[in-house]
């Protein structure tokens, strides 16, 4: 048994006082000094009182316990008569997306640049994750928390939706206001991505914490060096997957082909996540993103099981009836049997 309004049997309060105050009186009338006296106590034993006397006390008694049934059923009192044990598979996931300018490139999608793809990709895998909880830090010569660790999975696709990069004009000064107000793109600060990344976790009591990092770029801003920061996040239990975004470079000097070179830096995102325990993955297209997200999908389950009442069967009109049944009676009781003329 449970109540979905508990709050309303603090209406019991005004009516037990009010009883109590009642007794109370009715108990200094009786010590009271009668207002005449009988020369013979025979006299005063002959007299009984009529029944209309002895019960019209009892209207107000009627009143009282009509006022906390009311209470009782407004409090709505129910049974869970189905019990549902939903096992689900949750983790707290923390997306970092880089949006440093290289993020403009188109190669990952025909007309398509890195950072739409990325945040296509990762609202699709946003809605896989249906018991976890996500948060959003995006980051280029610095990273902050767009989003905190939410289950409101609409809030953080919204917050995706809003990732874009800087617009500045031929002197490399932003566009708008608006656009001051927006991370530098001209750095990459991998290790402060992770150190935010790992705060957003620092409280989390999940059995699995997790980071998923994408740039398109090395580090090449930041006190703190990502390998610091993978170290820091494997103190505090994060795994970190990082992914390389982007495809190879071809190198040209006076409109020929002299070589190929990878902005990537492959090596440093390995070492990071080799060291938290998570993997690294390359991604050259958007297939092949959609893929990686895919796997971390696959590999980032933890079984939760969560009980919970999903039927109940309503109690209230056990008390909302009697009180019914006792106002009536009052009403009926007053206007018939006890009316007091003027």
């Amino acid at each position: 048994m449970s109540l979905e309004n508990p709050f309303y049997l603090l209406l019991l309060v005004p009516a037990a006082v009010a009883a109590a105050a009642r007794a109370i009186f009715r108990r200094a009338l009786r010590r009271r000094e009668p207002a005449s006296r009988f020369p013979a106590i025979e006299l005063a034993g002959a007299i009984r009182p009529t029944l209309r006397a002895r019960t019209a006390g009892w209207l107000w008694t009627l009143r009282i316990a009509a006022l906390c049934l009311v209470a009782i059923a407004i409090a709505r009192p129910r049974r869970g008569i189905e019990t549902v044990h939903d096992t689900t598979k949750g983790v707290d996931i923390v997306l970092c997306i880089d949006v440093s300018g290289s993020m403009r490139e188109t190669d990952l999608a025909q007309g398509e640049s890195r950072i739409a793809v990325a945040r296509r990709v990762a609202a699709a895998f946003v809605d896989r994750r249906t018991h976890d909880r996500i948060a959003l830090v995006p980051f280029a010569k610095y990273a902050y928390r767009l989003c905190p660790l939410t289950l409101h999975h609409g809030w953080v696709k919204e917050q995706l939706g809003r990732l874009r990069i800087r617009e500045s004009d031929r002197r490399g000064l932003p566009k708008s206001e608006e656009d001051r107000a927006l991370i530098d793109e001209t750095r990459t600060a991998i290790g402060t991505a992770i150190n935010v990344a790992v705060n957003a976790l620092r409280n989390s009591t999940a059995k699995s914490k997790v980071v998923i990092l994408l740039t398109d770029g090395q580090s090449n801003f930041g006190k703190l060096d990502p390998l610091q920061a993978a170290q820091i996040a494997k103190e505090f239990g994060v795994r970190v997957y990082t992914i390389g975004a982007g495809s190879i470079q071809e190198q040209r000097a006076f409109g020929m082909r002299i070589g190929t070179y990878d902005p990537v830096d492959e090596e440093t995102l390995r070492e990071v996540a080799s060291k938290t325990g998570g993997r690294y993955f390359r991604a050259q297209d958007a297939q092949a993103l959609e893929r990686i997200y895919a796997e971390i999908d696959e590999l980032e389950k933890t079984e939760i099981e969560s009980v919970r009442f999903t039927r109940y069967r309503e109690q209230f009109a056990y008390a909302a009836a009697p009180a019914a049944a006792l106002a009536w009676l009052e009403i009926i009781a007053g206007l018939a049997l006890f009316r007091r003329l003027p």
